[in-house]
């Protein structure tokens, strides 16, 4: 695994959202709590890492006797809680004004997209696709593409991009969260070769990245990773190991 797969966001995100949860229910911090928690902000990871880290935060508030029974379950509970958390990440719940970041979805092939239809997450979604081919290497492409992502960050659709790293470039400001605020309204430049568009951002709009596993890990630079939430979907989140 990358050494600098987490950022200092998804700690900062961690942190924010805990506060908030303990502010809002007026509950105490409790083991399943900061689970909870941890598992939203550091996911796309594999079980033994992912219980490495959740080890790791409840030993430090708890104690290690309760971090190895709180621990005990997550293998069990991890692909149903994978796709519950993508669900969430992709729908407007209750953390989006905390963790406002768009989506990172990685898998095996485009294997993704049909567990993402499947469970009907993608009916209402605008779906771009890309590829290796010079023509979808092309500004004529990339400029349809960016006409497409205003027109849904306008009118509030949902975005699922697969393939398409040509376009990140452009949406840079987009999944910094660089908003520019004007009479009650958010908006934000979008990249067109040495062009700047401006586009309005409805509160509604979402992002979700489709991307293979491997081209994340070894291609993906340190700061567009850090710009995203990032969840898991492999063929062990689909069929769990011993089903």
């Amino acid at each position: 695994e990358r050494q600098d797969f987490f950022g200092l966001r998804d700690l900062y995100v961690t942190v924010r959202m805990l506060a908030a949860r303990l502010r809002d229910t007026d509950e105490d911090l409790s083991p399943q709590l900061l689970i909870n928690v941890i598992r939203k902000n550091f996911g796309g990871v594999t079980m033994a890492i992912l219980d490495n880290i959740v080890r790791m935060f409840v030993t430090r508030c708890f104690g290690e006797a309760t971090a190895v029974l709180a621990c005990s379950d997550l293998a069990a509970t991890m692909g149903a809680n994978e796709l519950r958390l993508v669900q969430e990440q992709m729908t407007l719940g209750p953390d989006r004004s905390i963790d406002g970041r768009y989506l990172l979805v990685m898998t095996e092939g485009h294997l993704a997209k049909g567990v993402l239809e499947n469970q009907g997450m993608l009916t209402d979604a605008v779906v771009l696709y890309g590829s290796s081919f010079q023509q979808d290497q092309s500004l004529d492409t990339l400029s349809r593409n960016v006409h497409t992502i205003k027109s849904c960050m306008q009118f509030g659709r949902m975005v699922v991009l697969l393939d398409l790293s040509t376009l990140y470039e452009s949406l840079y400001d987009l999944l910094n969260m660089s908003f520019n605020y004007s009479n009650g309204h958010r908006w934000v430049e979008l990249g067109l070769g040495t062009e700047r568009v401006g586009c309005q951002v409805h509160p509604e709009f979402r992002l979700v990245v489709i991307a293979d596993t491997n081209e994340v890990k070894n291609l993906f630079p340190i700061p567009l990773l850090n710009r995203f939430s990032k969840r898991l979907i492999t063929l062990d989140t689909v069929v769990p190991p011993d089903a």
